[in-house]
């Protein structure tokens, strides 16, 4: 089945969580940016490391558990804002 994308922002194609599964195979997709509302996210990480990803950059605020050989790399986008003020 053809998965056709939600909306388009900006010339990149949105597609709704429930084709996730099968656009990370279709793309061959290994990291992921989690870049999203905190609530949910440890269902949408589990959903990527059962299809193979490998690697997030993490800027959600939460805590994330994933499995061995799986890598997650948080950032916490206000203590980079703060740092940032500090020279402003």
């Amino acid at each position: 089945m053809k998965i056709r994308s939600v909306k388009k922002i900006a010339d990149v194609e949105i597609f709704h969580i429930n084709d996730l599964s099968q656009k990370i195979n279709e793309l061959n997709i290994r990291m992921m940016i989690l870049a999203f509302p905190a609530e949910g996210v440890q269902a949408v990480v589990d959903c990527c490391v059962a299809n193979g990803v490998k690697a997030f950059l993490n800027f959600v605020p939460a805590s994330l558990k994933v499995p061995e050989g799986v890598k997650i790399q948080t950032s916490d986008v206000t203590l980079e804002l703060q740092s940032l003020v500090y020279y402003t």
